[in-house]
């Protein structure tokens, strides 16, 4: 069943499963085409897309 697989990191995910099952192989393989998808988006939209980062300065109330 792993044989057939081109990822590297998929093999090494598969291997290391204690129960794979057909189905559990599946839903791995289809987890790792997503989130492959999801990374190439972002990697295109390239850098002028900017992230914000809001910095919480911490209250202090005065001593009574």
């Amino acid at each position: 069943m792993i044989c057939g697989i081109t990822s590297e990191r998929v093999k090494g995910r598969l291997l290391r499963e204690r129960e794979l099952s057909l189905d559990k192989a599946m839903l791995i393989c289809q987890i790792e085409e997503e989130s492959n998808k999801q990374m190439k988006l972002l990697s295109e939209e390239g850098p002028e897309t900017v992230v914000q980062v809001v910095k919480r300065t911490p209250h202090y109330e005065k001593p009574v």
